[in-house]
C-alpha cells in the first residue's frame, strides 16, 4: 500500500482544518481485496505511516505500538458511519462523543467546524459512496488509544472504496 500524499483531502486538512486532531492516513491499495484481513493491513501501515509524522493526535514526535494480535473490527455501516447529528443545534456548532461526526466536530479543544465542514471533508474522502466497507475497530492494540482512554474517548475506522481501491484510516485518541 502506499500513501497518497497529494490526496485532495490531505490539502483540505491542512488548509481548511488544521486545528483537526483527527489522524487521517489515505493509501492506494495494490493488493487483491480480502476484506476484513486488507483492512487491517491498512490499519497496520496507517499506524506505521502516522510514526514517521511529527504530529499525532495532540503528541509531538509520539510512537504507536501495535499489537496485532489484540485487533478486531465489526463492520460498520455506512449511513450509521456518516450519520449526522439530528439536533439543529449541531448545524452551527458541535455534539454528542465517539461517533466520527463527533470526533470530528467537539473534539477536546473547541473548534469552529460545523456539519457542513464534517460534509465537505468526506465528499473528498469518500467520493463513491455504495462501493465503501467500513470497519470500526477495537482500542486495545495500541498505546495510540492510551489517551483517550483516560478522558475523552477512542475510535478508529477504516473504509475501503471498492472503485478507486482506496483506504481511508481515521484514528481518534485525544486528552486534555
Amino acid at each position: 500500500m502506499k500513501e497518497l500524499k497529494k490526496h485532495k483531502a490531505y490539502q483540505m486538512l491542512e488548509k481548511n482544518y488544521k486545528e483537526c486532531l483527527l489522524d487521517y492516513v489515505i493509501l492506494l491499495s495494490d493488493r487483491t481485496y480480502l476484506g476484513q484481513d486488507t483492512h487491517k493491513e491498512a490499519v497496520i501501515e496507517a499506524f506505521h505511516i502516522l510514526n514517521q509524522r511529527k504530529r499525532v493526535a495532540n503528541h509531538l514526535g509520539f510512537h504507536c505500538t501495535i499489537e496485532e494480535e489484540k485487533m478486531s473490527a465489526i463492520k460498520c455501516d455506512i449511513s450509521e458511519f456518516l450519520k449526522l447529528p439530528t439536533d439543529s443545534y449541531y448545524d452551527t456548532k458541535l455534539g454528542n462523543y465517539r461517533s466520527y461526526w463527533s470526533a470530528f466536530l467537539e473534539p477536546p479543544y473547541d473548534v469552529s467546524y460545523v456539519t457542513d465542514d464534517f460534509k465537505k471533508l468526506n465528499y473528498v474522502l469518500f467520493p463513491f459512496l455504495d462501493s465503501l466497507e467500513i470497519y470500526q475497530w477495537n482500542d486495545d492494540f495500541s498505546n495510540y488509544f492510551d489517551d483517550g482512554k483516560e478522558w475523552w474517548g477512542t475510535g478508529c475506522w477504516s473504509a475501503y472504496d471498492k472503485i478507486t481501491n482506496i483506504f481511508v484510516v481515521i484514528g481518534a485518541s485525544l486528552s486534555d
